[in-house]
């Protein structure tokens, strides 16, 4: 079965992701997030892109991505679990840093 264009642009930035290339992960999440706007997958991943940089002034956007990934899947594990894990790290930690990525802009 092909993969579709949204599969693999998610890919890519899955693979940005994982080289720490956060910038680069966020804007291919958010070009997804244009060509398929009720993607619970492209939130969810864009919830992980925004909560993987020790910047927890992010904590109202990753948080809102990993919600509205749920609701658009409530089945969606992997949206429950990034949610759940970084909710107990913000408490521990606070607001702490303020350094968010460039020219961040919400799509919900």
């Amino acid at each position: 079965m092909p993969t579709s264009p949204e599969q693999r642009i998610l890919d890519e930035a899955q693979a940005a992701l994982d080289r720490d290339e956060y910038e680069s992960a966020l804007d291919l999440v958010n070009k997804a997030l244009e060509s398929s706007p009720n993607s619970s997958t492209a939130f969810t991943l864009r919830g992980q892109v925004l909560s993987s940089q020790d910047d927890w002034g992010n904590k109202d956007w990753f948080l809102a991505d990993f919600t509205r990934a749920i609701q658009l899947d409530p089945d969606n594990a992997e949206a429950y679990h990034g949610r759940g894990k970084r909710i107990p790290c913000y408490r521990l930690h606070g607001s702490g840093h303020r350094r968010s990525i460039k020219g961040y802009r919400t799509q919900a």
